[in-house]
């Protein structure tokens, strides 16, 4: 299998965007904590962004397949140095909830990776890459929260605010190294139905061997 140098790329992204998520989770809990949360709050928090992402991760591929993979990868970037920036200011519960809540809603930076290197990979090399890819995730998830936990010793909010550095690296790194992968037609109307398909979850969610795993 040959590298392309947007799979370089894309991999590094995908590093930076774990590292900068997995920075957060030693003190996400100390930080609720503090702030007078109670455990089952503590809990709540994580679960929050990920049952945002459970349903807004889909409806992103899909716009990302209408609108291009570029610009939606950009926005979700965005999203995500937006919560971490919320974060690092956070006084209040409110606040935490509120940048899981940013980031959970339209962060699905991982989602859009994946299919774009689906689009730049060869149906044979496919495999390949995406178990590279999954090694890539784990690489950011073992080296970001022993600095997260590290850096929460002297203050939380620096923590978060590194994080949010990170995710503004693989801005960058998406506006000036990545090429468009999808050919956006010029005369696109947005369809909600094709968009939002409700009849996709209900058939995911009816069907046997799937909806015990959903659940």
């Amino acid at each position: 299998m040959k590298f392309k140098k947007e799979h370089y790329i894309i991999l590094i992204i995908q590093i930076t965007e774990v590292l900068g998520f997995s920075l957060i989770l030693p003190f996400l809990p100390l930080y609720a904590k503090d702030l007078g949360a109670s455990p089952l709050v503590i809990g709540l928090i994580p679960a929050s962004f990920s049952l945002l992402q459970f349903f807004s991760a889909p409806i992103m591929g899909r716009l990302s397949d209408r609108y291009g993979r570029k610009p939606l990868l950009i926005i979700s970037q965005i999203s995500t140095l937006i919560g971490f920036v919320v974060l690092g200011f956070a006084d209040s519960l409110c606040l935490i909830f509120l940048s899981r809540a940013i980031d959970g809603l339209f962060g699905s930076n991982f989602t859009i990776a994946q299919a774009y290197l689906s689009d730049t990979s060869t149906k044979k090399d496919r495999s390949k890459i995406f178990a590279i890819s999954g090694i890539a995730f784990s690489v950011g998830f073992l080296i970001g929260p022993a600095i997260g936990g590290y850096l929460s010793r002297f203050n939380y909010g620096l923590a978060a605010f590194l994080a949010a550095a990170i995710s503004l690296v693989t801005i960058l790194l998406t506006i000036f190294l990545l090429k468009e992968t999808v050919t956006v037609k010029k005369q696109f109307k947005f369809n909600f139905n094709q968009i939002i398909n409700l009849k996709a979850f209900s058939t995911y969610f009816t069907t046997p061997k799937l909806r015990p795993k959903l659940l």
